[in-house]
């Protein structure tokens, strides 16, 4: 959860994940920045070894060279910070590429509208407006548009076509959108309040 309230992030990492696995299921609290910048250190060949002691999250970045440390301080989860039941009247499935290439064409700062029907989905602010014909869809009201806005700056910052090929969106009118990422191995999952302008 960030310091505004405004996103969380939810990552997974399942058994199958790793070559070798040893611990009992572990809730671990840490800051989602920091954690993004150790990663960034790692190239595909690398192997990642995590381990806890104490209250440090252990990272080791091992190759044929060389093995560096990073240590991260874990944080205590409050009950506020445990991620949200929500329950969406939207969800599709679009290509990651498309999607992020395609929010590149609005202002960071300002706020973006998702609009869905039952064939496209539609980003929009005061000057453009694009539609993107998502790989899968499901709008539980048929015959009326879910329309919600939200802050472009987090939404492209969610949005890494390295991380999965397809995103999985999920929002309703005027509520918080989910995006997933999810195969076998781990599944990491956003969630975003909705934007209010103050009119």
């Amino acid at each position: 959860l960030d310091n505004s309230n405004i996103s969380m992030g939810i990552l997974n990492l399942n058994k199958s994940f790793f070559y070798e696995y040893e611990t009992e299921t572990l809730n671990i609290g840490l800051n989602l920045n920091d954690f993004t910048e150790v990663l960034k250190r790692f190239d595909n060949k690398d192997f990642l070894e995590i381990t806890l002691n104490n209250n440090d999250l252990i990272i080791n970045k091992i190759n044929n060279d060389f093995k560096t440390e990073f240590k991260l301080k874990t944080l205590e989860i409050e009950n506020k910070q445990r991620e949200p039941d929500l329950k969406f009247n939207s969800k599709i499935t679009i290509s990651t590429k498309e999607f992020k290439n395609l929010l590149k064409n609005y202002d960071k700062e300002a706020g973006i509208k998702l609009e869905l029907n039952n064939e496209y989905l539609k980003v929009s602010n005061e000057i453009t407006t694009t539609e993107l014909k998502p790989i899968d869809i499901y709008n539980s009201n048929r015959f009326e548009s879910i329309t919600s806005k939200y802050s472009n700056y987090y939404l492209s910052s969610f949005v890494n076509d390295k991380i999965s090929e397809n995103s999985i969106i999920e929002f309703s009118k005027d509520y918080p959108l989910r995006l997933s990422y999810e195969n076998n191995d781990f599944s990491l999952r956003f969630i975003l309040a909705p934007r209010v302008d103050n009119d």
